[in-house]
Order: structure tokens, then C-alpha cells, then sequence
């Protein structure tokens, strides 16, 4: 994925960028992937009187607030750097 990335970012470095455009960072993709993987136990639990009990922290939740919050990894945004200056977002 970083590869895929960084493609992206050489490629359009040029022009201005819009972050929405790159792929994930394979953090944020092994995180989007656990909460997935949430979903579907949950899914396939559908049937039942009630769902599983389930650590949601273990499948990149986190509680703020009495509210369930995707948990977000803290790379940079753009290959090299950690800002995103050139880039629109």
C-alpha cells in the first residue's frame, strides 16, 4: 500500500493534490480492515437474541465521550514528510 502511495504522490506532486485521492496508509488500512472485520461478526451474529460481547477496542473503536470513534493512526499523510503543505485537503 505504501508503494501504491507513493505512486500516487510523485505522480500528481506537480498539481495540487487532494488528499482524498491517495490510497491509505497501511495503518489506517489494518485499522478500516479490523472494524470490517467488526462489522461482519456482527452480521453474521444478525440471527441471534443478541450480539456477541466484544471488546470494540480490539477492532479500532475507541469510546470518547460514551460515543464509539473510529481510531486513527497518526502517520503522515504524505510519503517523506508530515505536513501537507502543497496539498489540499
Amino acid at each position: 500500500m505504501s508503494d501504491a502511495r507513493y505512486h500516487m504522490y510523485t505522480k500528481k506532486s506537480g498539481k495540487l493534490l487532494k488528499i482524498m485521492s491517495l490510497p491509505p496508509t497501511e495503518q489506517n488500512l489494518f485499522l478500516f480492515i479490523l472494524r470490517t472485520h467488526l462489522q461482519t461478526i456482527l452480521a453474521k451474529s444478525a440471527d441471534q437474541q443478541a450480539p456477541p460481547v466484544l471488546d470494540i477496542t480490539k477492532y479500532s473503536l475507541d469510546i470518547k465521550d460514551g460515543i464509539r470513534v473510529p481510531a486513527t493512526s497518526y502517520q503522515p499523510r504524505t510519503p517523506g514528510s508530515h505536513g501537507c503543505s502543497a496539498m489540499q485537503l
